[in-house]
């Protein structure tokens, strides 16, 4: 029953396997494996500062930005209708000849026109109502993509710590089944064990082993995010160059 068990388990690990091996092809546009090692490293840095960062740093929000600042001119613009165009004109005769129509005109003038326009077909007060909701409605969103940002980031950091935790929690489980499985196999040389107590010694030992290697996985996978929250990519190879290999 076990042995038939064990079986499927495997059959499962390897569909999946195919299948993240595929997801990376697609991915990198190449079949070759990641060379890069897991690894891991206690947080150098707050919660806040992460927060702060994401929050001057996360490209939805700088492009919320530009489109208040867009809104902004746009009401601007509308308003503008209301107000009076105002022009100056001007001009000075550097030559003047002899005839008698040039000698009837000024040496210089200078003047103002003012435009207001009293009767408009469009309605310019619709227009500006519609550039105030606009504003309005992109601040709002900047707003509610802020909160929910700062949750995200929080989410993530967290998510970050319970991984590189779970890892250095599994340390002393993998010594522990590493000498559990070595004291079997000798019993088992020595007749004092069974074949099936040394398979599930390795099988446990394997089994702690699978869960450190995914909490650094996890590990690696928060601090990716957390790096792409806050608009820094590069501070992520700087993580990952100060910290432990996991092995």
């Amino acid at each position: 029953m076990k042995l038939e068990d064990a079986g499927v388990q495997r059959l499962k690990a390897r569909h999946k396997l195919e299948i993240a091996r595929s997801a990376l092809a697609a991915l990198t546009g190449t079949e070759a494996p990641p060379r890069s090692p897991l690894f891991v490293a206690d947080a150098d840095k707050s919660q806040s500062f992460y927060v702060d960062k994401a929050e001057h740093g996360y490209t939805a929000l700088r492009l919320l930005d530009a489109k208040s600042k867009q809104t902004d001119a746009l009401l601007a613009v509308e308003e503008a209708g209301w107000h009076p165009q105002v022009a100056a004109y001007g001009d000075y005769n550097l030559y003047r000849d002899e005839s008698p129509l040039m000698q009837s005109l000024p040496t210089w003038f200078a003047g103002v026109m003012v435009k207001i326009d009293l009767i408009k077909r469009s309605d310019r007060s619709e227009k500006v109502q519609m550039a105030k909701l606009l504003g309005q409605k992109v601040r709002h969103l900047r707003l509610e993509a802020l909160e929910n940002l700062g949750i995200l980031v929080e989410k993530t950091y967290k998510q970050m710590l319970a991984s590189y935790e779970e890892y250095n929690s599994l340390d002393s489980s993998l010594a522990l089944a590493k000498e559990n499985s070595r004291l079997r196999s000798l019993s088992f040389a020595e007749g004092l064990s069974t074949s099936v107590e040394v398979v599930e010694a390795q099988a446990f030992l394997q089994s702690i082993n699978t869960r450190r290697l995914k909490a650094a996985y996890d590990y690696v996978r928060h601090v990716a995010r957390l790096c792409v929250l806050i608009g820094e990519r590069e501070r992520f190879f700087k993580i990952a160059q100060t910290s432990e290999e996991v092995k």
